[in-house]
C-alpha cells in the first residue's frame, strides 16, 4: 500500500530533475547559439565598416586629385603626393582598427556564449545528481523504516 506511492514519489523526483535539466541544457543551448550569431554578426558589420571606410578614403582622395588638378598643381611627386599618401594610410589604418575591434567583440561573445553553454551544462548535472540523491534519501529512510521494529499497540 505505501510502497506503490513511494515508488511513484521517487519516480516523480527522478522525473522533475531530469526535465528540470533538459530545460537546463536547452536553455544553455539557446543562448550558446545566438551568441554565436551575435559573433557572426559583429564580425560582419566589422568588415563592413571597414570597407567603408576604405571607399570614404578612396572618395576623398579622389576629391584631393581634383582640387590639385583644378589649381594647376601636380600631385605625382612631392608635398600632393605625401598628401595623397597621407590619406590613404589613414584610411587603412582605420578600417583595419575597425576590424580589430570586431574581431574582439566577436571572440567575446563566442566565450560568452561557451560560458553559458558550460553553466547550464554544470547545473543540468547538478539537478540530476540532486533529484538522483533525493530519491536514493527517499528510498533509504523508507528502507529502514520498514526494518525498525514496531511497538504493540497499548489497550487502555
Amino acid at each position: 500500500m505505501a510502497l506503490p506511492l513511494i515508488a511513484l514519489g521517487m519516480g516523480m523526483q527522478l522525473a522533475g530533475s531530469f526535465m528540470g535539466a533538459s530545460k537546463a541544457m536547452e536553455a544553455g543551448s539557446e543562448q550558446y547559439i545566438e551568441s554565436r550569431r551575435a559573433a557572426v554578426m559583429a564580425r560582419i558589420a566589422s568588415r563592413q565598416k571597414s570597407e567603408d571606410i576604405r571607399d570614404e578614403g578612396e572618395r576623398f582622395v579622389g576629391q584631393q586629385k581634383a582640387s590639385y588638378a583644378k589649381s594647376g598643381v601636380l600631385f605625382d611627386s612631392g608635398s600632393p603626393l605625401l598628401a595623397i599618401m597621407d590619406t590613404v594610410v589613414g584610411a587603412e589604418k582605420s578600417a583595419l582598427r575597425a576590424e580589430a575591434q570586431g574581431d574582439e567583440q566577436s571572440r567575446a561573445l563566442s566565450i560568452q556564449g561557451q560560458t553559458q553553454l558550460d553553466a547550464a551544462r554544470s547545473a543540468a548535472k547538478t539537478m540530476m545528481i540532486s533529484g538522483v540523491g533525493s530519491a536514493l534519501t527517499m528510498y533509504g529512510k523508507v528502507q529502514s523504516d520498514a526494518f525498525k521494529p514496531s511497538t504493540p499497540a497499548v489497550n487502555a
